[in-house]
Protein backbone atom coordinates (compact mmCIF):
# COMPACT_ATOMS: atom_id res chain seq x y z
CA UNK A 1 0.00 0.00 0.00
CA UNK A 2 2.96 2.82 0.79
CA UNK A 3 4.47 1.58 -2.38
CA UNK A 4 1.69 2.68 -4.68
CA UNK A 5 0.65 5.16 -2.35
CA UNK A 6 4.19 7.26 -2.67
CA UNK A 7 3.94 6.58 -6.46
CA UNK A 8 1.00 8.61 -6.14
CA UNK A 9 2.37 11.22 -3.71
CA UNK A 10 5.30 11.58 -6.37
CA UNK A 11 3.17 12.77 -9.31
CA UNK A 12 2.95 16.20 -9.17
CA UNK A 13 6.69 16.86 -8.77
CA UNK A 14 7.93 13.65 -11.98
CA UNK A 15 4.52 15.05 -13.43
CA UNK A 16 6.95 17.54 -16.53
CA UNK A 17 9.72 15.02 -16.62
CA UNK A 18 7.18 11.85 -17.38
CA UNK A 19 5.91 14.33 -19.94
CA UNK A 20 8.90 14.88 -21.40
CA UNK A 21 9.48 11.49 -21.54
CA UNK A 22 6.00 10.64 -23.40
CA UNK A 23 6.23 13.24 -25.76
CA UNK A 24 10.20 12.30 -26.40
CA UNK A 25 9.25 8.39 -26.88
CA UNK A 26 6.38 9.52 -29.18
CA UNK A 27 8.14 11.67 -31.61
CA UNK A 28 10.55 8.70 -31.76
CA UNK A 29 7.93 6.08 -32.40
CA UNK A 30 6.32 8.29 -34.96
CA UNK A 31 9.47 9.68 -36.68
CA UNK A 32 11.11 5.99 -35.92
CA UNK A 33 7.77 4.38 -37.64
CA UNK A 34 7.94 7.04 -41.00
CA UNK A 35 11.90 6.32 -41.42
CA UNK A 36 11.70 2.67 -41.07
CA UNK A 37 8.44 2.10 -43.28
CA UNK A 38 10.08 4.66 -46.03
CA UNK A 39 13.36 2.24 -45.83
CA UNK A 40 11.57 -0.90 -46.35
CA UNK A 41 9.05 0.71 -48.70
CA UNK A 42 11.75 2.72 -51.06
CA UNK A 43 14.01 -0.78 -50.97
CA UNK A 44 10.64 -2.82 -52.43
CA UNK A 45 10.14 -0.03 -54.80
CA UNK A 46 13.36 -0.05 -56.10
CA UNK A 47 13.93 -4.02 -56.41
CA UNK A 48 10.50 -3.69 -58.50
CA UNK A 49 11.38 -0.67 -60.57
CA UNK A 50 15.14 -1.21 -61.34
CA UNK A 51 14.69 -4.73 -62.61
CA UNK A 52 16.94 -4.10 -65.89
CA UNK A 53 20.44 -5.76 -64.99
CA UNK A 54 22.02 -2.57 -67.34
CA UNK A 55 20.91 0.61 -68.33
CA UNK A 56 22.31 2.80 -71.43
CA UNK A 57 21.32 6.08 -72.50
CA UNK A 58 22.03 7.58 -75.90
CA UNK A 59 23.96 10.55 -76.14
CA UNK A 60 21.77 12.06 -79.49
CA UNK A 61 19.00 10.89 -81.72
CA UNK A 62 21.69 9.24 -84.24
CA UNK A 63 23.57 7.62 -81.55
CA UNK A 64 19.45 6.40 -80.08
CA UNK A 65 19.09 4.87 -84.17
CA UNK A 66 22.47 3.51 -84.10
CA UNK A 67 21.74 1.72 -80.74
CA UNK A 68 18.20 0.35 -81.49
CA UNK A 69 19.36 -1.59 -84.69
CA UNK A 70 22.77 -2.64 -82.37
CA UNK A 71 20.38 -4.10 -79.58
CA UNK A 72 18.20 -6.13 -82.23
CA UNK A 73 21.30 -8.15 -83.63
CA UNK A 74 22.82 -8.94 -79.90
CA UNK A 75 21.89 -11.96 -77.80
CA UNK A 76 19.47 -10.33 -75.04
CA UNK A 77 16.62 -11.78 -73.23
CA UNK A 78 14.89 -8.26 -73.70
CA UNK A 79 15.01 -4.79 -74.85
CA UNK A 80 13.06 -2.39 -73.57
CA UNK A 81 13.33 1.02 -74.94
CA UNK A 82 12.33 4.08 -73.30
CA UNK A 83 11.18 7.63 -74.91
CA UNK A 84 11.01 10.80 -73.53
CA UNK A 85 9.38 13.96 -73.34
CA UNK A 86 9.46 17.28 -70.85
CA UNK A 87 5.98 18.58 -70.26
CA UNK A 88 4.33 21.41 -68.36
CA UNK A 89 0.99 20.37 -67.05
CA UNK A 90 -1.27 22.55 -65.83
CA UNK A 91 2.18 24.77 -64.45
CA UNK A 92 3.66 21.17 -63.34
CA UNK A 93 6.80 19.75 -64.49
CA UNK A 94 6.76 16.72 -65.83
CA UNK A 95 8.20 13.57 -67.93
CA UNK A 96 5.85 11.80 -70.43
CA UNK A 97 7.59 8.30 -71.10
CA UNK A 98 6.23 5.97 -74.14
CA UNK A 99 6.89 2.20 -73.18
CA UNK A 100 6.24 -0.84 -75.20
CA UNK A 101 4.25 -3.34 -74.61
CA UNK A 102 6.28 -6.35 -72.41
CA UNK A 103 5.05 -8.44 -69.54
CA UNK A 104 7.73 -7.06 -67.42
CA UNK A 105 5.66 -3.77 -66.76
CA UNK A 106 2.98 -5.93 -65.82
CA UNK A 107 5.65 -8.26 -63.19
CA UNK A 108 7.68 -4.67 -62.03
CA UNK A 109 5.33 -1.83 -62.08
CA UNK A 110 2.54 -2.11 -59.21
CA UNK A 111 -0.17 -0.04 -59.57
CA UNK A 112 -1.96 1.84 -56.71
CA UNK A 113 -5.14 2.04 -58.54
CA UNK A 114 -6.65 0.94 -61.83
CA UNK A 115 -9.58 0.65 -63.66
CA UNK A 116 -10.60 -2.53 -65.00
CA UNK A 117 -8.86 -5.96 -64.66
CA UNK A 118 -6.32 -5.47 -67.59
CA UNK A 119 -4.94 -2.09 -67.42
CA UNK A 120 -1.66 -2.89 -69.52
CA UNK A 121 -3.90 -4.61 -72.09
CA UNK A 122 -5.47 -0.81 -72.07
CA UNK A 123 -2.58 0.79 -72.18
CA UNK A 124 -1.31 -0.68 -75.21
CA UNK A 125 -4.56 -1.11 -76.83
CA UNK A 126 -6.49 2.54 -76.31
CA UNK A 127 -5.91 6.03 -75.85
CA UNK A 128 -4.96 6.07 -72.06
CA UNK A 129 -2.10 6.95 -69.97
CA UNK A 130 -1.00 6.00 -66.23
CA UNK A 131 0.66 8.67 -64.03
CA UNK A 132 2.39 9.29 -60.70
CA UNK A 133 0.98 9.60 -57.32
CA UNK A 134 1.43 12.78 -56.86
CA UNK A 135 0.97 14.15 -60.44
CA UNK A 136 -2.54 13.14 -59.67
CA UNK A 137 -3.15 14.45 -56.38
CA UNK A 138 -1.85 17.64 -57.90
CA UNK A 139 -3.95 18.04 -61.12
CA UNK A 140 -7.06 15.95 -59.00
CA UNK A 141 -7.36 13.80 -61.32
CA UNK A 142 -9.25 10.24 -60.45
CA UNK A 143 -9.22 7.04 -62.60
CA UNK A 144 -11.40 7.61 -66.19
CA UNK A 145 -10.51 10.88 -66.34
CA UNK A 146 -8.96 12.55 -69.53
CA UNK A 147 -5.85 14.68 -69.66
CA UNK A 148 -5.51 17.56 -72.10
CA UNK A 149 -1.57 18.02 -73.46
CA UNK A 150 -0.66 20.16 -75.97
CA UNK A 151 1.72 18.02 -78.66
CA UNK A 152 2.94 19.01 -82.02
CA UNK A 153 0.23 17.25 -83.50
CA UNK A 154 -2.54 19.65 -81.83
CA UNK A 155 -4.46 18.64 -78.63
CA UNK A 156 -3.82 15.24 -77.12
CA UNK A 157 -6.71 13.75 -74.06
CA UNK A 158 -6.07 10.10 -73.35
CA UNK A 159 -8.02 8.64 -70.70
CA UNK A 160 -6.46 8.21 -67.37
CA UNK A 161 -6.62 4.12 -66.59
CA UNK A 162 -3.62 3.68 -63.40
CA UNK A 163 -2.18 5.73 -60.48
CA UNK A 164 1.30 4.23 -59.37
CA UNK A 165 3.68 5.18 -57.32
CA UNK A 166 7.17 7.68 -57.76
CA UNK A 167 8.65 8.25 -54.43
CA UNK A 168 11.11 11.05 -53.99
CA UNK A 169 10.51 12.44 -57.80
CA UNK A 170 10.02 16.18 -57.48
CA UNK A 171 8.36 16.23 -61.54
CA UNK A 172 5.60 14.22 -62.48
CA UNK A 173 6.02 10.69 -64.55
CA UNK A 174 3.52 10.13 -67.10
CA UNK A 175 3.50 6.66 -69.11
CA UNK A 176 1.78 5.81 -72.20
CA UNK A 177 2.70 3.17 -75.27
CA UNK A 178 5.36 3.99 -77.52
CA UNK A 179 2.99 3.88 -80.56
CA UNK A 180 0.56 6.00 -79.26
CA UNK A 181 3.39 8.89 -78.53
CA UNK A 182 5.11 8.21 -81.53
CA UNK A 183 1.78 9.47 -83.49
CA UNK A 184 1.81 12.61 -82.04
CA UNK A 185 5.69 13.09 -81.62
CA UNK A 186 7.07 10.95 -84.87
CA UNK A 187 10.56 12.37 -84.75
CA UNK A 188 11.19 11.52 -81.24
CA UNK A 189 14.13 8.25 -80.33
CA UNK A 190 14.29 6.31 -77.49
CA UNK A 191 16.38 8.35 -74.49
CA UNK A 192 16.95 4.84 -72.83
CA UNK A 193 17.31 1.49 -73.19
CA UNK A 194 16.66 -1.16 -70.80
CA UNK A 195 18.62 -4.14 -71.38
CA UNK A 196 17.85 -7.89 -69.68
CA UNK A 197 20.47 -10.57 -70.09
CA UNK A 198 22.13 -13.14 -67.50
CA UNK A 199 25.12 -10.47 -65.43
CA UNK A 200 27.56 -13.21 -66.47
CA UNK A 201 27.24 -11.94 -70.03
CA UNK A 202 27.55 -8.32 -68.98
CA UNK A 203 31.53 -7.76 -69.57
CA UNK A 204 31.54 -9.60 -73.11
CA UNK A 205 28.46 -7.30 -74.10
CA UNK A 206 30.00 -3.68 -73.21
CA UNK A 207 33.21 -4.88 -74.71
CA UNK A 208 31.28 -5.47 -77.82
CA UNK A 209 28.66 -2.39 -77.54
CA UNK A 210 32.56 -0.17 -77.49
CA UNK A 211 33.93 -2.12 -79.96
CA UNK A 212 31.03 -1.12 -82.44
CA UNK A 213 29.71 1.78 -81.12
CA UNK A 214 31.24 5.19 -79.39
CA UNK A 215 29.49 5.52 -76.35
CA UNK A 216 30.81 7.21 -73.24
CA UNK A 217 31.35 5.25 -69.83
CA UNK A 218 28.69 7.42 -68.17
CA UNK A 219 25.74 6.84 -69.98
CA UNK A 220 25.91 2.99 -69.31
CA UNK A 221 24.81 2.13 -65.72
CA UNK A 222 24.62 -1.71 -64.05
CA UNK A 223 21.37 -2.21 -62.02
CA UNK A 224 24.01 -2.66 -58.94
CA UNK A 225 25.67 0.61 -58.71
CA UNK A 226 22.14 2.47 -59.82
CA UNK A 227 21.00 0.87 -56.53
CA UNK A 228 23.94 1.57 -54.50
CA UNK A 229 23.97 5.19 -55.58
CA UNK A 230 20.15 5.48 -54.83
CA UNK A 231 20.47 3.78 -50.86
CA UNK A 232 23.69 5.17 -50.07
CA UNK A 233 21.65 8.75 -51.04
CA UNK A 234 18.88 7.36 -48.77
CA UNK A 235 20.83 6.75 -45.78
CA UNK A 236 22.67 10.09 -45.88
CA UNK A 237 19.05 11.88 -46.03
CA UNK A 238 17.85 9.87 -42.79
CA UNK A 239 21.13 9.98 -41.10
CA UNK A 240 20.16 12.39 -38.61
CA UNK A 241 17.03 10.31 -37.46
CA UNK A 242 19.04 7.95 -34.98
CA UNK A 243 20.84 11.01 -33.30
CA UNK A 244 17.47 12.85 -33.03
CA UNK A 245 16.29 9.99 -31.09
CA UNK A 246 19.07 9.49 -29.02
CA UNK A 247 18.90 13.68 -28.51
CA UNK A 248 15.16 13.66 -27.35
CA UNK A 249 15.61 10.58 -25.55
CA UNK A 250 18.25 12.26 -23.51
CA UNK A 251 16.41 15.61 -23.42
CA UNK A 252 14.11 13.46 -21.28
CA UNK A 253 16.52 11.54 -19.60
CA UNK A 254 18.31 15.16 -17.75
CA UNK A 255 14.56 16.40 -16.76
CA UNK A 256 13.83 13.06 -15.05
CA UNK A 257 17.26 12.99 -13.81
CA UNK A 258 16.53 16.96 -12.46
CA UNK A 259 13.24 16.46 -10.77
CA UNK A 260 14.61 13.12 -9.07
CA UNK A 261 17.59 14.59 -7.47
CA UNK A 262 15.54 17.83 -6.26
CA UNK A 263 13.07 16.01 -4.63
CA UNK A 264 15.22 13.11 -3.16
CA UNK A 265 16.41 15.87 -0.47
CA UNK A 266 12.51 16.01 0.54
CA UNK A 267 11.25 13.08 0.74
CA UNK A 268 14.49 11.57 3.10
CA UNK A 269 11.48 12.68 5.83
CA UNK A 270 9.22 10.48 4.61
CA UNK A 271 11.62 7.33 4.42
CA UNK A 272 13.03 7.72 7.63
CA UNK A 273 10.01 5.73 9.51
CA UNK A 274 10.60 3.00 7.28
CA UNK A 275 14.28 2.79 8.13
CA UNK A 276 13.42 3.01 11.77
CA UNK A 277 10.95 0.24 11.13
CA UNK A 278 13.85 -1.85 9.79
CA UNK A 279 13.52 -1.88 6.13
CA UNK A 280 17.57 -1.21 5.29
CA UNK A 281 19.26 1.50 2.42
CA UNK A 282 19.15 -0.92 -0.07
CA UNK A 283 15.84 -1.97 0.27
CA UNK A 284 14.93 1.97 0.23
CA UNK A 285 16.70 1.95 -2.94
CA UNK A 286 15.27 -0.87 -4.54
CA UNK A 287 11.91 0.10 -3.86
CA UNK A 288 12.44 3.52 -5.23
CA UNK A 289 14.36 2.31 -8.37
CA UNK A 290 10.85 -0.08 -8.74
CA UNK A 291 8.50 3.17 -8.50
CA UNK A 292 10.64 5.14 -10.87
CA UNK A 293 10.65 2.51 -13.11
CA UNK A 294 6.52 1.77 -12.66
CA UNK A 295 6.34 5.28 -13.43
CA UNK A 296 8.46 5.62 -16.42
CA UNK A 297 6.64 1.90 -17.70
CA UNK A 298 3.02 3.25 -17.35
CA UNK A 299 3.90 6.62 -19.50
CA UNK A 300 5.72 4.23 -21.85
CA UNK A 301 2.25 2.49 -22.28
CA UNK A 302 1.06 5.13 -23.11
CA UNK A 303 3.38 7.21 -25.56
CA UNK A 304 3.34 3.90 -28.01
CA UNK A 305 -0.64 4.40 -29.04
CA UNK A 306 0.31 8.18 -29.18
CA UNK A 307 3.62 7.25 -31.27
CA UNK A 308 1.23 5.34 -33.56
CA UNK A 309 -1.31 7.33 -34.21
CA UNK A 310 1.99 10.22 -35.21
CA UNK A 311 3.40 8.08 -37.59
CA UNK A 312 0.20 7.99 -39.29
CA UNK A 313 -0.16 11.32 -39.26
CA UNK A 314 2.90 11.80 -40.25
CA UNK A 315 2.53 8.80 -43.71
CA UNK A 316 -0.77 10.06 -44.95
CA UNK A 317 -1.36 13.86 -43.88
CA UNK A 318 2.20 16.00 -43.16
CA UNK A 319 4.01 13.47 -46.17
CA UNK A 320 0.76 14.31 -49.05
CA UNK A 321 1.08 17.90 -48.00
CA UNK A 322 4.54 18.21 -48.41
CA UNK A 323 5.44 15.37 -51.26
CA UNK A 324 2.50 14.83 -53.17
CA UNK A 325 2.79 10.79 -51.99
CA UNK A 326 1.46 8.68 -49.30
CA UNK A 327 3.55 6.31 -46.96
CA UNK A 328 1.80 2.89 -46.42
CA UNK A 329 1.50 2.74 -42.62
CA UNK A 330 3.82 -0.14 -41.27
CA UNK A 331 4.27 -1.06 -37.69
CA UNK A 332 7.59 -2.76 -36.02
CA UNK A 333 7.59 -4.42 -33.18
CA UNK A 334 11.52 -4.62 -32.84
CA UNK A 335 12.08 -1.29 -33.17
CA UNK A 336 9.55 -0.51 -30.82
CA UNK A 337 10.93 -3.04 -28.27
CA UNK A 338 14.62 -1.19 -28.78
CA UNK A 339 12.87 1.84 -28.29
CA UNK A 340 10.97 0.78 -24.85
CA UNK A 341 14.90 -0.51 -23.81
CA UNK A 342 16.18 2.83 -24.59
CA UNK A 343 13.52 4.77 -22.58
CA UNK A 344 14.08 2.47 -20.00
CA UNK A 345 17.84 2.74 -19.65
CA UNK A 346 17.50 6.13 -19.88
CA UNK A 347 15.28 6.36 -16.85
CA UNK A 348 17.78 3.86 -14.89
CA UNK A 349 20.50 6.24 -15.52
CA UNK A 350 18.50 9.34 -14.35
CA UNK A 351 17.70 7.84 -11.07
CA UNK A 352 21.06 6.20 -10.39
CA UNK A 353 22.82 8.71 -8.67
CA UNK A 354 19.66 10.14 -6.70
CA UNK A 355 19.76 6.58 -5.48
CA UNK A 356 23.20 6.33 -4.80
CA UNK A 357 22.55 9.08 -2.52
CA UNK A 358 20.20 7.62 -0.88
CA UNK A 359 22.13 4.48 0.07
CA UNK A 360 25.03 6.44 1.09
CA UNK A 361 22.88 9.10 3.33
CA UNK A 362 23.91 8.23 6.84
CA UNK A 363 21.50 7.46 9.91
Amino acid sequence: QWFVADCRQQLPALSLALMALLLAMAANIGAGSMTAGFRQTFSDWLEQRLSAELYISPQNPAQARQLQDWLARQDVAAVLPNWQVALSIKGWPADLYGVIDHPTYRQHWPLLEALGDAPWDQLATQDTLMLSEQLARRLKLHLGDRLDMATPQGQWSPQLIGIYADYGNPKGHLLVNAAHLLQHWPTLTPNRFNLYLAPAAIPALLKTLQEDIAIDDSRIVDQTRLKGWSNQVFERTFAATAALNSLTLGVAGVALFISLLTQSQSRLGQLAPLWAMGVTRRQLMLLNLGQTWLLALLTLVLAVPLGLALAWCLNTVINVQAFGWRLPMRVFPWQLAQLLGLAMLATLLASAWPLFKLYRTQP
